[in-house]
């Protein structure tokens, strides 16, 4: 119900009342949905005119053509993509005794909800997330080497790092020491 509410809430309250009602930085002067970057007159942003050889910027070249304007939709979900990482760290302290409640009661072996619907499918080999590990190295390679991307080779290995977490088949174990526990 959260996402729907959410979508609701960007799509069809906020983006018109900042769109149409408030003109929010001059809004209207752009289209309402659009991944593209403007000028402050509406026409798309020549960022190529403003990047170096060396993907570094050109500050003469984006004093002539001004700042960069996003549409309101970007702008929106942008702002609303950050303050739900802000929650979220703010809300992770907030919620440290009931995590760690909840840790030590699956150190004991007491099974909660998660577990005991997870139960009902079969784990996922290990395999699958080296697989995945490989496959998200060797396109974050391809991509910065042959594409030339301005996202150099070790901010791809960092990004990789930082997600490491989430390609670790420790869930698997978790699940499977439930499951030998159960069966005793």
């Amino acid at each position: 119900m959260d996402s729907k509410s959410g979508y609701v809430l960007i799509i069809y309250i906020v983006m018109p009342i900042s769109y149409w009602g408030f003109n929010v930085y001059n809004a209207t002067t752009f289209p309402i949905f659009s991944s593209d970057l403007f000028t402050a007159q509406g026409q798309r942003y020549n960022t190529t005119a403003i990047v170096t050889k060396n993907f570094e910027i050109d500050l003469v070249e984006y004093e002539k053509q001004g700042r960069v304007n996003l549409s309101s939709f970007f702008a929106i979900t942008y702002a609303f993509g950050f303050a739900t990482i802000a929650a979220t760290l703010i809300m992770w302290p907030c919620s440290m005794e009931e995590i760690c409640t909840r840790y030590g009661a699956s150190k004991e072996g007491k099974v909660d909800i998660h577990t005991r619907l997870m139960k009902k499918y079969k784990d996922i080999p290990s395999w699958w997330f080296h697989l995945l590990l490989a496959l998200a190295i060797i396109v974050s390679l391809v991509l910065c080497i042959f594409l030339k991307m301005r996202f150099k080779c070790h901010g791809g290995h960092l990004y990789l790092l930082l997600h490491l977490p989430s390609y670790s088949p420790s869930h698997q174990h978790h699940n499977s020491h439930y499951n030998s526990e159960q069966s005793t």
